[in-house]
């Protein structure tokens, strides 16, 4: 089993983190790949930190089911 790639998306506000995410992960669903992820919002409702992290497997892989993002 090959591993996954892990992308971190690093932001302040959300907006931008989450829409990025979005488009991301619809990107590799839409070319076969399987995706695994959550959005991390920081204290405050605008300003604050966020993050997201998206993990991707191989088209091929079967046992993701094992992974935690």
């Amino acid at each position: 089993m090959s591993a996954p790639f892990n992308l971190i998306i690093a932001g302040v506000g959300g907006q931008g983190v989450y829409g990025l995410n979005r488009v991301l992960w619809r990107l590799c669903e839409s070319a076969g790949l399987h995706c695994q992820g959550s959005v991390f919002k920081g204290g405050a409702q605008r300003q604050g930190g966020i993050h997201a992290v998206l993990r991707i497997f191989q088209a091929s892989e079967r046992d993701y089911a094992n992974y935690s993002s």
